[in-house]
């Protein structure tokens, strides 16, 4: 038997975070990781241009979305489901609480890769008193990948149950 537990858990994210961005203060705050990695990222490269600082937060970023995305799906495949049997079919059991977690662990990686991918394709890293602006504008954008990730984990999932 197929769930669709990660989807289902991830579009409840996607409907939170867009519900999230009516209250204006979210947005703002969902950015603040990725200006951690700015403020590293400015030690290690030339501040001029201040692009420089924007691309290697970019790159800082990709490298903790994909790295985190390989490890949760290589775990989801080995350790994150076991199979049980009812009445002769198949069963998941894959932690509720487990797909929160790797929910709110991209919630801190998304959303500012997003709004950096967001300040330098579109503003070219420009920086001016309504920037802060741009993280609403982009929280919409960045709340639709819950329900892919959600999706990805699912077919890695089922792929184990098919297999298992």
């Amino acid at each position: 038997m197929v769930n669709y537990l990660g989807t289902k858990i991830g579009a409840c994210f996607t409907a939170g975070s867009l519900l999230l961005t009516l209250t204006l203060v979210v947005p703002v705050f969902s950015i603040l990781p990725g200006s951690l990695l700015e403020a590293v990222a400015q030690g290690l490269v030339n501040n001029d241009p201040y692009s420089n600082v924007g691309k290697l937060t970019i790159l800082f970023l990709i490298i903790m979305f994909a790295t985190t995305l390989i490890i949760v799906l290589v775990r989801v495949r080995k350790t994150g489901i076991r199979i049980g049997r009812v009445w002769g079919k198949k069963i998941i059991y894959m932690s509720k609480i487990k797909i929160v977690l790797i929910m709110l662990l991209f919630y801190f990686i998304v959303h500012p890769l997003v709004f950096y991918l967001y300040w330098g394709i579109q503003l070219d890293f420009r920086s001016d008193g309504q920037l802060i602006m741009e993280a609403i504008r982009t929280f919409p954008i960045s709340s639709l990948s819950f329900i892919f990730i959600g999706i990805m984990i699912d077919i890695v999932k089922n792929r184990g149950i098919e297999n298992g």
